[in-house]
């Protein structure tokens, strides 16, 4: 759309580099809803595709109601706006991270991905000038930092079939799995503190 209105050649080059990423994107989108049996999650995502195409509907209908200005500007701000939607997304088991002090939950690789992703986006931003790219990376770059610290000082490694009252119980079992490190103090196999 902004290289239809503009006839600008620069905004191709968000195209180009977000081809892969589409496709990629659909795929996971695919296996996901083909594999998942939650009825929750299931019907979370059918609230979740309502709400993209209705987003998708508005941004059409705003790319001919309105002047070009006014709607390259809407659009860019949609998209600014998932850019910070989707880096929320990603702290989202945070405040299980913080509980359990294991960070299992956390998807390492999207994590990496996200803060590269938002590094090189942020370096875009700052050379074109163009708050619109800047302060969504900037966020997200902040909140994949924090979540990796949080994946750095909490462990991964989880023990199955242990289960553990940490810190005199304030924990509890943790579905059977849990963190074995010494900042979350004793673990017993039987749930009982040493």
């Amino acid at each position: 759309f902004a290289y239809g209105a503009t006839g600008r050649s620069g905004f191709l080059v968000l195209v180009y580099s977000n081809v892969l990423g589409v496709i990629i994107g659909v795929y996971y989108i695919y296996a996901f809803v083909v594999n998942c049996k939650h009825a929750e999650m299931i019907r979370l995502t059918s609230v979740y595709f309502k709400s993209i195409g209705v987003l998708i509907l508005v941004q059409i209908y705003c790319m001919f109601a309105f002047p070009v200005t006014r709607a390259l500007l809407f659009v860019g701000c949609v998209s600014s706006g998932w850019s910070l939607v989707s880096a929320i997304s990603l702290v989202t088991p945070l405040p299980e991270v913080m509980k359990t002090r294991c960070s299992k939950s956390l998807q390492m690789p999207v994590l990496l991905c996200s803060f590269g992703s938002a590094i090189l986006w942020l370096a875009c931003g700052v050379t074109l000038h163009d708050k619109y790219i800047i302060v969504p990376n900037a966020f997200c770059l902040i909140l994949t930092s924090v979540a990796l610290a949080m994946a750095w000082y909490y462990p991964r490694d989880v023990s199955p079939g242990l289960v553990a009252k940490c810190a005199g119980g304030k924990y509890g079992a943790i579905e059977g799995f849990r963190c074995s490190d010494a900042r979350m103090g004793p673990i017993c196999s039987t749930g009982e503190t040493a």
